[in-house]
């Protein structure tokens, strides 16, 4: 999956949102918060769908791939976790996979 940098995301979701905006004929000055929120039209943003394809991606890589692919993704999470000036979605997909695997020993009594 390609990586898109927050900064372009957050560009492409503020475009997207005039657009939703005029388009809804919601004045410009009126907050997102209405287009995204579950109590309004709860509409996606972007960045949301960006994240949660980018988890399946990652997921679904570390789960049905082979050694030598495990070991690239592997490498590269360990190159991403040394970033301090930006985060890493894939870092963050990898630490959620692994507390889901934890909870999900057999040895973990269900809380």
């Amino acid at each position: 999956m390609h990586e898109i940098t927050a900064t372009n995301l957050k560009n492409l979701d503020r475009m997207c949102d005039q657009f939703l905006k005029k388009w809804l004929n919601i004045p410009q000055s009126g907050s997102p918060a209405m287009l995204h929120t579950k109590s309004a039209l709860n509409i996606r943003s972007l960045e949301h769908i960006y994240r949660e394809c980018h988890a399946i991606a990652h997921t679904t890589s570390r789960m049905e791939a082979d050694s030598v692919v495990n070991a690239a993704l592997t490498l590269k999470l360990q190159y991403e976790q040394q970033w301090t000036r930006k985060g890493s979605i894939s870092a963050s997909c990898e630490n959620k996979m692994q507390e889901a695997k934890r909870l999900d020993s057999p040895g973990n009594p269900m809380v």
